[in-house]
């Protein structure tokens, strides 16, 4: 089934190589699989390992393992990234990652309502980051943490255990069916960080905000251009991935703007260090907000001057126009291009650069 899909990717898509490459052949990577976890779940860790070059770092210890040895091992494996491949009930490492929960009504005895209309009869799915959704079935999910390990071992050592930080990539879902739509999106997609919702769960009433219809389709990747870098002097800034804005994102902008977006994602950049930590999600990325045509956007770049007061010369033509804001606080630049609106967050010395190449960044 991965190869159907990875052969409609090839045709439609065209990525350069980025985030994959810092973990290729990368010493200090570990794929963590449940021991006991379904068959296709282990051959997603297996294809995982094996695309990464995991196999040829020429170790003597192995760079993929399953989840009861990492933990009979936590010291030594707190001082890796985890890319950790499962769900909550296959793989025992998912306990440590909170922040995306299953909400199982039948066990839930609270009279507190944290969850409306919770389904007596179905789990839900809940993410601070990414909204809550009351079916669970299929979904798939990438979220990039601190190694809970890392952690731990800190803890256990009461501070004395002193380590870089490193992270956990958690390549998961509620099923296996989620696991491999996360896996594939990693490996050909270059999503960094992001929920994969079968779209007939998306806009519903109770979710937490309401995700647009488009969120979770990759339209955005024919919109822009992957290839962009920004250089200065011998320093350079390349494409390395993407991330699904959150829901709170969606909310927010429609406040501000007072047009929903169809889509939000952040585009993330970087030097030439590998990215394997990002913890500065929000530096040195750009928000592109897609709306369902170029009146829309052109009634949210409107709405967003008014509301921050950017007192901005806005030109109704559709065509690349690039806008300096900031009113005498820290610089900044917005642009607009047909349905969609960008907003650079580059660290000061990036921004002079951005301002000169912004216009080849869309296609």
């Amino acid at each position: 089934m991965r190869f159907l899909t990875l052969i409609i990717f090839a045709l439609t898509f065209s990525v350069s190589a980025d985030i994959i490459e810092d973990y290729k052949g990368n010493k200090k990577v570990v794929v963590v699989y449940g021991e006991n976890a379904p068959e296709e779940e282990k051959k997603a860790a297996e294809e995982i390992y094996k695309i990464l070059e995991l196999d040829n770092t020429g170790d003597l210890f192995e760079h993929k393992i399953p989840d009861t040895y990492a933990l009979k091992h936590q010291f030594f494996y707190s001082k890796f990234h985890l890319i950790i491949v499962g769900t909550p009930k296959t793989n025992i490492l998912f306990n440590n990652n909170s922040e995306v929960q299953i909400a199982s009504p039948a066990k839930n005895n609270s009279a507190l309502k944290i969850l409306p209309q919770l389904n007596k009869n179905k789990d839900a799915l809940y993410s601070a980051h990414y909204g809550y959704y009351p079916e669970a079935k299929g979904i798939g999910f990438i979220r990039r943490v601190l190694n809970p390990l890392t952690l731990q071992t800190y803890n256990l050592t009461k501070g004395r255990f002193n380590s870089s930080p490193y992270t956990a990539t958690y390549i998961g879902g509620t099923d296996s069916a989620g696991v491999i739509k996360a896996y594939v999106n990693f490996l050909d997609m270059k999503m960094m960080e992001g929920m994969l919702i079968p779209e007939k769960y998306l806009a519903e009433k109770n979710s937490r905000f309401r995700l647009s219809k488009k969120s979770l389709k990759e339209d955005f990747l024919n919109l822009y251009n992957p290839k962009f870098s920004l250089q200065l002097g011998k320093d350079v800034l390349k494409y390395k991935g993407w991330m699904f804005g959150a829901t709170s994102e969606y909310a927010g902008m429609k406040k501000l703007s007072g047009v929903s977006p169809e889509q939000i994602v952040h585009l993330k950049f970087a030097g030439n260090t590998p990215q394997l930590m990002t913890f500065d999600d929000q530096v040195n990325t750009v928000m592109m907000i897609n709306f369902a045509n170029a009146e829309d956007s052109l009634r949210a770049l409107q709405g967003i001057d008014k509301s921050m007061k950017l007192f901005l010369k806005i030109k109704s033509e559709p065509d690349f126009n690039i806008y300096s804001c900031g009113n005498g606080q820290k610089l900044w630049f917005l642009v607009r291009k047909g349905k969609t609106i960008l907003i650079e967050n580059f660290s000061d010395q990036w921004k002079g650069p951005f301002s000169k190449k912004a216009s080849s960044l869309l296609k």
